[in-house]
């Protein structure tokens, strides 16, 4: 069934995806999601190997911050992402939108196919880095 998850590619939103300040490294991307079938749990991300072809070290990892810029609408449904460290991957949930009310986030079911709204939408991220050496 691993062929039939869905790539995910980065792009820069940066010059060479990072910032450095005095304590942190800060990868800042794009996400675009393919095509593909989702798996429980999320779906194989690749961050820690983007980071290791920046020369950054994974083992010092701190947080990503994964979200949508896209507007939640009045009614329908949105998505929402979280990146989950321990295997490098990104789950998806649905949230949804009545009459203003939002109902609790939901992860997309295993084997459903990737949303049309998850593959057009824009998925902006950053992940930090300890710049500092660890003890």
């Amino acid at each position: 069934m691993s062929s039939l998850l869905p790539s995910v590619t980065f792009s820069p939103l940066v010059s060479g995806f990072t910032s450095i300040d005095q304590k942190t490294i800060t990868l800042w991307f794009q996400l675009n999601i393919g095509a593909g079938v989702y798996e429980t749990g999320g779906i194989p991300m690749g961050l820690q190997t983007l980071a290791g072809s920046l020369t950054v070290v994974d083992t010092d990892f701190l947080q990503a911050i994964i979200f949508s810029e896209r507007q939640v609408p009045a009614t329908g449904t949105f998505y929402e992402y979280q990146y989950v460290p321990a295997f490098d991957y990104l789950q998806i949930f649905s949230v949804a939108v009545t009459a203003g009310a939002q109902s609790a986030p939901a992860e997309l079911a295993s084997s459903s196919v990737i949303p049309a709204l998850v593959l057009s939408d824009t998925i902006i991220g950053q992940a930090i880095y300890n710049r500092l050496p660890t003890v």
